[in-house]
């Protein structure tokens, strides 16, 4: 569902939509960033699956927000949104995308050019941003897609749709669900309880009670059927069948004969698994990094991982070496050259050699992204910049 305007009776007499967009995104993304901790403190103590896979979709779902975030706040986009806003007497200009923005007008929504100019005259109760040429947008309560011409896909209506990833896109009917190509054709006639979204070329189908994987002729990876799986990664992804995890590679072939209590998807060549309620890696081909067992792993991001042994967190490159020998509370994966680590209390940073980014301590911090991490100290929120230094003020 896009995004709606602000209430005109609690948004600010001078704040344009977008400024008080901006403002609400920044205040969900903080509100988000705390659950995500508090989730994240039980998950290393639970291992509990469930919980993982809402942490994923909750950083999803941050991804998103931030995406957004960056978009509202390009120089440029914000100038051409409120030139056209004005022009149009809209209420509401979405972000473009693929040259086109959502208009919301009157309780309407439609799609205009760069120049301002509608792509067409049709009007709809709900809309999507463009994604690989093409809009899925609602009317009397029923979805469907539009091309860059404003020109409907095909003839057919869907209870619900999802947006095209990778050629193809999820819809609904009659309570199944199924694949349309960009022609608006059947992938197949196969109809299932359950469908994600195609992803490095596979998509994860449920049929009753069991997952499998289907390719983009619509044809099953192999016989092969699991009680859970997640999305492939790196080439491989981990499955489920009764109570035991394990990998498979592109062609359905276990990566190896181990079995393990938990895995995590691969990243950067190395997947967390469990076994003997105890935390490892193993390599593309089903080899333990190391003969060291810890109490909790992170994932490798930017050649390391944080983990937990007897009580303290620390990080790990390829090789199963520590970074160093600081031991901390509490350790985040890097994300720009920086990892977010506690200690007696407070947050800070360190770098990819171990050293910290400055003397300075903090309540709260956040991942850097684009060269800033917003922090909070004493109940003042800013930004810092790579070296350290605060730069301008954290508002909600």
């Amino acid at each position: 569902m896009p995004e709606k305007p602000p209430s005109r009776e609690t948004s600010s007499v001078r704040e344009t939509p977008q400024e008080a967009e901006i403002k609400a995104l920044k205040k969900e993304l903080r509100l988000l960033s705390q659950e995500m901790r508090k989730k994240l403190d039980i998950y290393k103590k639970t291992a509990d699956p469930d919980l993982e896979q809402e942490l994923r979709d909750m950083k999803a779902e941050a991804i998103s927000k931030r995406d957004r975030l960056r978009e509202l706040k390009d120089p440029f986009q914000t100038t051409l949104r409120e030139t056209l806003g004005k022009t149009l007497h809209a209420d509401y200009i979405g972000a473009f995308h693929d040259g086109f923005a959502a208009v919301y007008k009157a309780d309407k929504l439609f799609f205009i050019d760069t120049k301002g100019q509608p792509l067409s005259k049709e009007r709809y109760d709900d809309a999507r941003s463009f994604s690989e040429g093409f809009a899925r947008v609602e009317k009397d309560g029923e979805e469907f897609f539009i091309d860059t011409k404003g020109q409907p896909l095909s003839k057919e209506r869907y209870d619900e749709a999802w947006d095209f990833s990778e050629g193809f896109a999820k819809v609904k009917k009659d309570g199944e669900w199924f694949f349309i190509d960009t022609k608006g054709q059947p992938l197949s006639e196969k109809r299932y309880t359950w469908a994600k979204s195609f992803y490095e070329g596979f998509a994860v189908v449920q049929e009753d009670d069991e997952y499998f994987f289907i390719d983009t002729h619509g044809q099953p990876l192999s016989e092969e059927r699991y009680d859970g799986m997640a999305t492939f990664s790196e080439g491989f992804l981990s499955v489920r069948q009764g109570d035991e995890f394990f990998f498979i590679d592109t062609h359905g072939q276990p990566l190896s004969e181990e079995r393990y209590t938990w895995a995590k998807n691969f990243s950067e060549g190395f997947a967390a698994v469990q076994k003997d309620r105890k935390w490892f890696f193993v390599n593309t081909q089903g080899q333990p990094l190391s003969e060291e067992r810890y109490k909790w792993v992170g994932n490798f991001s930017e050649g390391f991982a944080p983990v937990k042994q007897y009580g303290e967190c620390f990080f790990i490159d390829t090789k199963g070496e520590p970074l160093s020998k600081e031991r901390y509370d509490d350790a985040q994966d890097f994300s720009e050259g920086f990892a977010k680590v506690k200690k007696d209390g407070k947050y800070f940073f360190i770098d990819t050699k171990g050293q910290p980014l400055s003397e300075e301590r903090y309540d709260e911090v956040w991942d850097f992204s684009e060269g800033f991490a917003p922090v909070n100290q004493d109940d003042e929120a800013f930004y810092i910049n790579r070296k350290g230094e605060r730069t301008f003020p954290y508002t909600e």
